[in-house]
């Protein structure tokens, strides 16, 4: 399976609570030495990446080379290096790891072993992503084909699917401050109700459900309320 890693501004909470494929920091600050550089926060998504040394059928774990790997890959293509990285206490997340941390301002965070919750948020995306994506689909063999699917699935999560932690908001609305499709004014069924707040349309309106799939997906639906012709 791929694994996530979890990074965000350590001086912007909303990201980071808004962010699935990204992760909340510490409160603690950088070394000062990191902090004299002044890198950037991070705040580019990043999608899971399938190491090498593993397919989408492997259960292997990824090594610490490929961890180190993916992470400079995410460098690359984000804005800067977080200040922090939160990742469990695996094997691959030891000496190696730890010295890529530091050669990159990075000072890492690691999960408390055995204590519930500790990385709830990673595990809680690992579950959706099994749930709602992965176990609802025939998985491909290549790796370019898996990799596709799964930043559909990203895709999908952060631009389409409401998250009850932010109220019926998407990750995305939350990101780039845009206001929520749920606080846009709504319809009103019953002709002879006096509506408190602005309507989308005349009071007793016929509505339609609105079904589309991101890129022909069946698992990753795309549900709106329009008005009825």
């Amino acid at each position: 399976m791929p694994f996530s890693i979890r990074v965000a501004s350590i001086d912007d909470r909303r990201w980071a609570r808004a962010r699935p494929f990204a992760a909340s920091l510490a409160e603690a600050r950088a070394p000062a030495s990191c902090r004299r550089s002044g890198l950037p926060a991070w705040r580019s998504s990043i999608t899971p990446r399938v190491p090498s040394s593993t397919s989408p059928f492997s259960s292997g774990q990824p090594s610490s080379a490929d961890v180190c790997a993916a992470l400079d890959d995410a460098v690359g293509r984000a804005t800067g290096p977080p200040k922090y990285l939160v990742t469990d206490q695996g094997a691959q997340f030891q000496d190696e790891y730890r010295r890529w941390c530091a050669s990159a301002c990075i000072r890492p965070r690691f999960a408390a072993i055995g204590k519930h919750g500790s990385i709830a948020v990673v595990e809680k995306l690992h579950r959706t992503l099994k749930s709602q994506c992965l176990r609802r689909f025939v998985l491909p063999l290549r790796k370019e084909a898996m990799l596709a699917e799964l930043e559909l699935a990203a895709r999908w999560y952060n631009e389409h699917r409401p998250h009850a932690r932010h109220h019926g908001a998407t990750p995305a609305e939350i990101r780039d401050g845009m206001k929520p499709a749920k606080d846009e004014p709504r319809f009103e069924t019953r002709e002879r109700f006096a509506p408190a707040a602005k309507l989308r349309a005349q009071p007793g309106v016929k509505l339609a459900l609105d079904l589309q799939f991101l890129e022909g997906r069946p698992h990753l639906p795309i549900v709106a309320l329009k008005q009825a012709a």
